[in-house]
């Protein structure tokens, strides 16, 4: 059904429609993005001056530069017509039922005799269908809906489709299977209500924080303190987002509720705070404006005192409850500890956790009847650790109950069940499986992942069963079919000692039992961010040159092994993926990549070259499919890799990763990461029943002393023109004597092996080196390269 929608076309150049219309691009779609035109000069110069505006950002909204040029721009007063040739368009307009209302009417006197059912939605945060479709032809309305992307969208996970009621129920579910699967979105259908479900909590949620502290006597930096990670919040909490978010907007969002609800029980808490009225007048909207409760000049933070309405320069924040939260690692511990504290900030977290799940649970049924999709929502919306109803599971039902109670608030009936009040959870697992309590039936049931049949990590790791084996730092996890995934646990999922020696157990284990694919996989907060560099560092610091040749040697003949074994090997890499972790990704059979991949092999900002086989991979690579093709000049073909590894590029997403040579053609990209493991899984099985085999070691014909001349012209040159260090020209002169084949004949070929060996003898006379020393020791101690 995704194959029905190829072409999209984005009404509105705005933050959301310029977010819209990139990441349709990232997705391979073909886009159109329409809007006023220019009065004067250049009709649709204010049009390209704000997608190149927000294409500027970092990271880009694009996947990559060059993506851009899949969005073809116009405006309404030429342009609009070319609706009718597109299969999808998206209205991201101005925030106004009445300009929404008048567009959609000239759509649907554009399409009334349009043979072509194009297919209408609305990216409204929460205007009714209703009201937006007032005076529209059935024929329209039957083809209309709405998708409600969250911004940024290329990062947000939360996509909210809600029909209308005349909306043809084929086009909800071919828009929610292409939304899932091509643009990587957690789909929710939400009922026709005002903000929908994800904006009803979370505006509920900041405002009823923002009334908390001003009766508790808090400021702005003491609630972000409060409400940022250690309460499973994001790190940019309540007021930071708002300036990400935009005051205009949060406002806009706060007085559509304010309007549209005068029956709910928190009717007042949705009045916006004179401050924040205030703020608007002043223009101090957040980011777009460059302050708002935050502001940067001349290189200080400052936040604004809202007694005052006065700058003030950033304070540091204590409360015993929040620190001693740092300490822990589980974020159920973390609320346990804080909750159970008894300072002015775990009574402030008390307090605004009761009344958040209360009015949560007052909405079921009214915005979902899902609990789960209540929960998803906060957490693919507003990134929130753990939805509403997860953390009332951390306090207990009985328990929540208990304080809601004391705090005076009315709950639902339908949380007064004797089967619920038992299990004193909305999560439970039963039969190895995810229940979630269904208010409506009043009972448990599978949890939404079941049910779309994906691979669920966690669901599978909470059945011993599907535990196969438990080794120092991983875990060996059933797939089915016969393949495994090995889990990483150390901390950032760092690669040490431990780990090399418990893949090669599992690869041990899968070749005895017969196993025929392992997948590489974890779910921690990144993939990899690369080699324990304490060993390294240890090593130099004591000098034991033969440990840290064991340490190289150890890691190359793991990722040879990673790419020869009878058992078909798949990494599944996001988010930070860096060094070693790269390296071993790469040395994999085939690498299956979430779409957000922080790629690179960055062991030059601590003073070394890719240790563990890195260089090779990236030769290969470069190489490809013109081994027998003499025209092109093996130098420059090579130059690609050399400027990749020596100028320590990160990807910044999958695709750019796949440019910068770290992934290869072959190498998949998931855009969605609940279907990563699935697909990884399917990557493993397809190259399984295809017979893949790859025992035959490599061999490359490589260009030598020649090429490593031209390659040393160019770094002087870059040296020369202040782009690297002098540390990192004899670095980068090492990498290119390495990538050109070292002293080699060119009219034979060298082997894979004789490729290892140069990279280790290489990277350990660069661990005798005392800048390279101070380059670690420098990491180490700040976490930020030193360019000496």
């Amino acid at each position: 059904m995704t194959n029905v929608i190829k072409s999209v076309c984005v009404l509105g150049a705005g933050v959301m429609g310029c977010n819209i219309a990139a990441h349709l691009a990232n997705a391979g779609l073909n886009v159109l993005l329409l809007d006023q035109s220019n009065k004067n000069g250049e009709r649709n110069a204010n049009i390209q001056k704000n997608l190149d505006l927000f294409s500027k950002l970092k990271p880009n909204i694009f996947f990559a530069k060059n993506l851009k040029k899949r969005v073809i721009i116009g405006n309404f007063e030429e342009n609009l017509k070319d609706i009718t040739n597109y299969d999808w368009v998206i209205e991201a307009i101005i925030e106004d039922l009445t300009i929404k209302n008048n567009m959609f009417k000239n759509i649907d006197s554009i399409l009334k005799d349009n043979k072509k059912n194009v297919i209408v939605t609305s990216n409204t945060s929460g205007l009714s269908v209703k009201g937006m479709c007032e005076g529209t032809s059935l024929k329209f309305r039957q083809n209309f809906l709405v998708t409600h992307f969250f911004n940024p969208v290329r990062y947000l996970h939360l996509l909210e489709i809600v029909p209308g009621d005349d909306t043809n129920p084929k086009h909800t579910i071919l828009l929610s299977d292409l939304c899932n699967r091509v643009l990587g979105k957690g789909v929710i259908e939400a009922k026709e209500s005002p903000n929908f479900i994800a904006n009803r909590i979370g505006i509920y949620a900041s405002l009823k924080s923002i009334h908390l502290m001003q009766q508790q006597g808090f400021s702005v930096q003491e609630i972000d303190y409060i409400l940022g990670e250690q309460t499973g919040r994001p790190k940019s909490a309540v007021f930071k987002t708002l300036d990400i978010v935009g005051l205009d907007t949060f406002a806009h969002v706060t007085q559509n509720c304010f309007d549209s609800l005068p029956n709910d029980e928190e009717h007042s808490v949705f009045e916006s705070p004179s401050f924040i009225k205030s703020m608007i007048e002043q223009k101090l909207l957040g980011r777009k404006t460059k302050q708002g409760f935050y502001k940067r000049e001349k290189g200080l933070s400052y936040v604004l005192n809202l007694d005052s309405m006065k700058y003030e320069e950033k304070q540091k924040v204590k409360f015993p409850s929040i620190e001693a939260a740092k300490k822990i690692s589980s974020l159920n511990e973390k609320m346990k500890s804080i909750l159970n504290h008894s300072d002015k900030a775990s009574n402030f977290v008390r307090d605004i956790t009761v009344f958040v799940c209360v009015y949560a649970a007052n909405r079921v049924f009214e915005i979902s009847d899902s609990i789960e999709d209540i929960d998803n929502s906060m957490k693919w919306g507003f990134n929130w650790s753990k939805g509403p109803f997860e953390i009332c599971d951390i306090i207990g039902v009985r328990k929540f109950i208990e304080l809601s109670t004391n705090k005076g608030c009315n709950l639902p009936k339908w949380l007064h069940n004797d089967l619920l009040l038992e299990q004193d959870t909305f999560y439970v697992y039963k039969n190895n499986i995810k229940q979630v309590w269904d208010p409506n039936e009043n009972r448990y049931i599978p949890v939404n992942e079941c049910k779309k049949n994906t691979l669920n990590f966690s669901i599978l790791k909470n059945s011993d069963s599907n535990i196969v084996k438990k080794l120092a730092v991983t875990n060996l996890i059933d797939l089915g079919d016969n393949i495994l995934a090995c889990e990483f646990n150390t901390k950032l999922n760092s690669v040490d000692f431990d780990i090399l020696s418990d893949i090669e157990k599992s690869l041990d284990f899968c070749e005895k039992q017969n196993y025929k694919g392992l997948v590489l996989y974890n779910e921690g907060g990144h993939f990899s961010v690369g080699m324990n560099l304490w060993l390294v560092y240890m090593g130099i610091q004591a000098k034991q040159w033969k440990q840290i040749e064991e340490i190289s040697k150890t890691f190359q003949d793991l990722c040879v092994r990673l790419k020869y074994s009878p058992t078909v090997t798949i990494a599944a890499p996001y988010n930070l993926t860096l060094g070693g972790g790269a390296e071993l990704s790469m040395w994999c059979n085939k690498i299956e990549a979430h779409s957000e991949l922080y790629m690179g092999l960055v062991e030059v900002g601590v003073g070394l070259i890719p240790g563990a086989g890195g260089n090779i991979e990236m030769i290969d690579r470069a190489l490809l499919n013109i081994q027998n093709d003499r025209k092109i000049p093996l130098d420059i073909v090579l130059s690609r890799a050399l400027q990749s590894i020596a100028l320590a590029k990160v990807g910044t997403s999958a695709l750019e990763s796949k440019q910068l040579l770290y992934l290869s053609p072959q190498d998949g990209i998931t855009m969605n990461k609940d279907l990563h493991l699935q697909t990884a899984k399917f990557s493993a099985l397809s190259m399984i029943s295809s017979g893949y085999n790859n025992s035959t070691r490599r061999e490359f014909n490589l260009p030598g002393k020649e090429a490593y001349s031209n390659f040393k012209l160019m770094l002087n040159g870059m040296y020369e023109g202040g782009f690297m260090s002098e540390h990192d020209l004899k670095i980068s002169l090492k990498i290119a004597n390495l990538i050109s084949g070292g002293d080699c004949n060119p009219n034979h070929p060298v082997t894979e092996q004789e490729l290892l060996d140069l990279e280790r003898e290489t990277f350990l006379s660069l661990c005798g080196e005392s800048k390279t020393f101070d380059r670690l020791e420098h990491m180490l101690k700040t976490n930020k390269p030193l360019r000496n």
